[in-house]
């Protein structure tokens, strides 16, 4: 829940609280399994995964329409200390006419957009990119040619405070990219 600032995630918790009360389980129960809870990012994969990586956060999402988006930014940009890095690439799963408003949205939070598979889908892309240039203080736009290579681009930029927003065209390779950097890491350190 980014320490309450998720408030959909929270609701989420108040949720699994009331089924569990109605089932008939008790309020120790519930304490405990909320207390011991860790969540498993494999079984649902672009669901707002937290990461810790560099001293940094990592957030596994999906691209979302700006409806949905704009709950996640706030959050971020509420529990967030440092720069905002944002990973995007196909946003397939964006309706057509929302991946401008997307683009302002990111535009107005993100400190760098990583974009990748740009020429593939160059329409969006341009169209994502009209939105991110109608902020005041547009960010920084690097283009990298795939998601994983993007994604390694966001975490060397990390550090203690920072924030990398991805939205993930494949979470399920996102999350293994992630998790393997972070992998490689702790074993370069020991």
């Amino acid at each position: 829940t980014l320490n309450g600032d998720a408030v959909f995630q929270v609701t989420n918790v108040l949720a699994a609280v009331a089924i569990a009360r109605l089932v008939g389980l008790t309020p120790t129960e519930i304490e405990i399994a909320l207390q011991s809870y860790t969540p498993r990012h494999s079984c649902m994969p672009g669901t707002m995964a937290v990461l810790q990586h560099n001293g940094g956060r990592v957030i596994v999402d999906r691209p979302d329409p700006s409806w949905f988006l704009r709950p996640v930014l706030r959050a971020i940009r509420s529990h967030s200390r440092g720069r905002l890095f944002v990973v995007a690439g196909r946003m397939k799963s964006v309706p057509m006419d929302d991946i401008e408003e997307v683009g302002r949205m990111l535009g107005r939070n993100a400190d760098a957009i990583i974009l990748h598979d740009h020429e593939a889908t160059s329409a969006r892309a341009d169209i994502l990119l009209k939105g991110v240039s109608r902020v005041l203080d547009p960010p920084l736009i690097i283009r990298v040619n795939s998601e994983a290579r993007s994604i390694q681009s966001g975490l060397r930029r990390l550090r203690t405070g920072d924030m990398l927003l991805v939205l993930a065209d494949d979470p399920v390779r996102a999350l293994n990219v992630v998790e393997r950097a972070g992998r490689i890491r702790a074993r370069g350190t020991t």
